[in-house]
């Protein structure tokens, strides 16, 4: 697995350079943290007392990086990407590539990855303008992604990341129907 262990290092030193560079931003040191926390996925400059609070009160997993900050980031990548008139496929291919960046400068956590390549799954149906299933997009994704690093099956963050996007997939439509 030497090729994902060079992967992993490439992430490692490029969030590094990230948090280096969100770290000189004129923010006091608990903005700071939080910033690097909330953008790039490092937590270990946080105060601990903060992070108790967090964990406290069941908010903890705001910190994480996770396809919520993914899609805001797919988001930012579409609204400069749309002023591209023609060729949406350049188009796409911006916007997968702003994911990956993004899911890199994050460390490629499982729920970094689960989100990047459901989001590209998605974005690539949008553009070949292909409806897809939901189930089958999860279920791709967590396939792919073990036949890559097995390991992740043991892996609580993979765990929780897929049973949170299932728990929505599945409840969603039901509750939405009861509203």
């Amino acid at each position: 697995d030497g090729n994902g262990r060079t992967a992993m290092r490439s992430a490692a030193l490029f969030q590094r350079a990230a948090v280096e560079r969100l770290s000189r931003l004129r923010l006091s040191e608990t903005d700071r943290s939080m910033v690097c926390a909330l953008v790039a996925g490092e937590r270990r400059t946080m105060d601990r007392d903060l992070r108790a609070a967090y964990a406290r009160t069941g908010t903890a997993h705001i910190l994480a990086v996770s396809g919520l900050h993914m899609g805001f980031v797919m988001l930012l990548a579409l609204g400069w990407v749309v002023l591209l008139r023609h060729g949406h496929l350049i188009r796409n291919v911006l916007a997968i590539l702003a994911l990956w960046t993004y899911a890199v400068m994050a460390g490629l956590s499982p729920s970094v990855v689960r989100s990047a390549l459901m989001l590209s799954a998605a974005q690539a149906a949008l553009g070949a303008s292909v409806s897809g299933n939901g189930y089958n997009v999860v279920l791709g994704t967590a396939t792919l992604m073990l036949a890559v690093r097995p390991g992740y099956l043991s892996d609580v963050s993979f765990q929780l990341s897929f049973a949170a996007v299932l728990s929505i997939l599945f409840f969603y439509p039901r509750l939405y129907r009861r509203r």
